[in-house]
């Protein structure tokens, strides 16, 4: 938890701040009991969070933050955007983030952007397309209905957005500044306003296009905050945020690491829905639900709680137990981001078992190590026992 001492921030900032960011953070106002100070906890999430007139709140994570890019660049699917291995903070992901996004923008801009077709209907001098010949009148021209190529298209419209919305963010490194404006000069003449982060949904991907894939999903967190959308065209802009909310990341690279780590013999299956039997519309969504390859079989159930100290709740227990019970299995994990919480325990016929991730190493195959190791070895005794 942040306190900031009432005088270090006007009333206005502080109205801003909590106003902007009341999903993502706990705000309480000073008072005599928490000393006259700002209170600040964050629900989860870190990034960057301007507010005010140039203020700006930086929360980074509780681990190393080399992991933290190796995390992003796994779940996103990107390539290797630095090999630093040096302590950087939350600031410096989201430049480097940027720029590596602004370089694939220009080497997409110099191979050339998708186009797309739009239908126009004005009056010329000659015909083009489709003369409208009910529309002719008594004109001098005749109306003419064709089509035109176009940049103006979703695919380069997204791009646009992302890139406008770091108009007013003050890069530290030149070079990343530099490569920036050079990517936002390329989408002069296409609209920006009005895009949010689920039109990225909205685009089909082919052989024209696929290249935008990579780019659109590192468009999306950016898309994400307040500041890079724009509702219409004249609205103000506002410095970009750019936040990551913690468990749904965390929950999403252990499913990516375990699905590429565990082997042929496993499938894991992310985000498992299964209907309660009885019931009018009724299920559970599991975070991870491990079957047999070869028969289908269901072997695990794992879900996935970001944080790191204490013991498990009972509720925690219970959830995952009702889980297992459900998908017909014996054995059940709560998957932590520290290697501190150890405990095992039955609950009837289901084994529960703590596994941790190591996110204190500096590397992806040290930090996963031990959850991997400890799975393949409990399933594949649970699978000779069958």
């Amino acid at each position: 938890m942040l306190s900031i001492p009432n005088g270090e921030i006007s009333v206005e900032q502080a109205l801003d701040l909590h106003r902007r960011y009341a999903k993502e953070l706990d705000f309480t106002f000073p008072s005599p009991l928490n000393g006259n100070c700002y209170q600040v906890r964050t629900r989860g999430v870190v990034g960057l969070m301007p507010f005010g007139q140039g203020a700006l709140l930086e929360i980074n994570p509780q681990f190393n933050s080399c992991l933290f890019i190796s995390i992003l660049e796994l779940v996103y699917q990107l390539p290797r955007i630095s090999k630093d291995t040096a302590q950087v903070k939350i600031g410096n992901i989201f430049e480097l983030w940027v720029e590596f996004l602004a370089s694939k923008i220009l080497q997409k801009a110099k191979r050339g952007l998708f186009m797309g077709y739009k239908t126009k209907e004005e009056r010329r001098p000659w015909v083009k397309g489709r003369m409208l010949v009910d529309r002719f009148a008594s004109k001098a021209y005749p109306n003419c209905r064709f089509s035109e190529r176009t940049y103006d298209v979703l695919e380069n419209r997204i791009i646009a957005a992302a890139l406008h919305g770091l108009k007013r963010y003050t890069f530290k490194r030149e070079s990343c500044r530099k490569k920036v404006l050079k990517a936002r000069m390329e989408f002069n003449g296409v609209k920006y306003f009005g895009i949010r982060p689920d039109d990225c949904d909205l685009v089909h991907y082919h052989r024209l296009n696929r290249e935008y894939k990579l780019m659109h999903a590192m468009c999306v967190p950016l898309l994400r905050q307040e500041g890079p959308i724009m509702a219409s065209k004249g609205d103000e802009m506002q410095w970009p945020a750019f936040t990551v909310h913690m468990p749904t990341l965390f929950e999403r690279f252990c499913a990516e690491y375990l699905s590429l780590m565990l082997g042929a013999g496993i499938r894991l299956h992310s985000q498992f829905q299964t209907r309660l039997k009885g019931s009018q519309g009724l299920s559970f969504r599991l975070d991870m639900a491990l079957f047999s390859a070869s028969r289908e079989q269901p072997l695990a159930v794992a879900d996935v709680k970001y944080k790191f100290d204490g013991a498990p709740l009972e509720s925690d227990v219970q959830q995952v137990v009702a889980y297992a019970v459900q998908l017909g299995v014996s054995l059940a994990y709560l998957i932590y981001p520290t290697t501190k919480i150890k405990q095992t325990f039955e609950v009837g016929p289901v084994q529960v078992q703590t596994l941790g991730f190591d996110l204190s190493a500096i590397e992806l195959e040290s930090a996963g190590r031990y959850i991997r190791d400890e799975l393949k070895k409990l399933i594949m005794k649970s699978l000779d026992s069958s």
